[in-house]
């Protein structure tokens, strides 16, 4: 398992291995929930384009679906949200999704629809220039689960506060491990100069 920290422009990545135990049996759980939770994203959506469905772009909009997912109402929001809220009331997948969600930190999930969303724009911009055998995102087996990154948001998913420590937030909860802070500094210079973090689970 990896955390992998990216600097300034100088410095892309910088990669780190996790060894420690209790801190790894702590955050698996939470990577097969991830997985699990885009693993049924992705499905939402790929129902939504191959029956022509129309909610393509209020689906991928994060805004709305951080509102939907933390059950809040923004007012410049409120007739889109009724407008899924209703429609997807008896939606199985919407509603596992949801309930998914509670468990998960909604930053982190946010990062996430931003990311399969992308790969979405990927797909379509291929077709458009005529690659037709390009295929859309497609959900992966978690049995079958051996690489995986969650993409931490860059204010609430991760930490470095606590000297030689790096606190990862999968839910509520910031989980901690060592990281030479000294040793880091000699490669981005200022742990301010972060951006992000990304926890790479790799089997």
């Amino acid at each position: 398992m990896n955390k992998s920290i990216a600097g300034n422009k100088n410095i892309r990545t910088y990669k780190m291995r996790i060894k420690d135990k209790k801190f790894k049996s702590k955050v698996i759980d939470y990577i097969y929930k991830y997985r699990h939770f885009e693993n049924m994203y992705i499905i939402l959506l790929n129902q939504d384009y191959k029956q022509n469905i129309g909610d393509f772009r209020l689906l991928t909009n994060y805004e709305i679906m951080r509102a939907l997912f933390r059950g809040t109402t923004p007012k410049k929001l409120k007739e889109k949200l009724t407008y899924i809220r209703n429609k997807y009331e008896n939606h199985q997948i919407m509603n596992d999704l949801i309930n998914l969600s509670k468990e998960l930190k909604i930053h982190n999930i946010v990062e996430i629809i931003k990311r399969v969303k992308s790969q979405y724009k990927g797909f379509f911009s291929k077709i458009k220039k005529g690659d037709y055998k390009a295929k859309p995102p497609k959900p992966k087996k978690l049995s079958k689960l051996t690489n995986y990154t969650i993409p931490l948001d860059s204010y609430k998913g991760f930490s470095l506060k606590r000297k030689n420590q790096i606190g990862i937030n999968l839910n509520n909860k910031m989980i901690r491990t060592y990281i030479n802070h000294k040793e880091l500094e000699k490669v981005v210079g200022n742990l301010s100069k972060i951006k992000a973090v990304h926890l790479n689970f790799s089997n």
